[in-house]
């Protein structure tokens, strides 16, 4: 199945915002992935650095201050990811695309 790709973040106003245009849509729904190549030319300092920086952003999403990190808060935020996954697909979207390491591919 062919569609337009929309890069939304996941949270309630993001999802809010999209729900409408999702419909024949594949999503994104996060940053990419840092993908390392072996074979590519070596790492520079400032590929280091943008490295670092990603990685500080994603902690720093799971560090929210304010966040609720009560069992009731974790249950809520996990309820939350189940009924987004269930609204996208009732307002018709393709899926999800997702990054996974180049190690995780199958092999034969």
């Amino acid at each position: 199945m062919s569609g337009p790709v929309i890069r939304i973040n996941g949270s309630a106003d993001s999802l809010a915002a999209y729900l409408p245009k999702v419909k024949g849509a594949w999503l994104i729904m996060g940053d990419p992935a840092f993908v390392w190549n072996p074979d590519g030319p070596p790492m520079t300092a400032a590929d280091s650095a943008e490295m670092r920086a990603a990685q500080e952003r994603r902690m720093a999403a799971f560090q929210r201050p304010g966040r609720d990190t009560t069992a009731v808060g974790r249950r809520a935020a996990q309820q939350a990811n189940y009924d987004r996954a269930w609204k996208l697909k009732r307002a018709g979207a393709l899926g999800v695309l997702t990054t996974a390491p180049r190690s995780s591919a199958c092999s034969r």
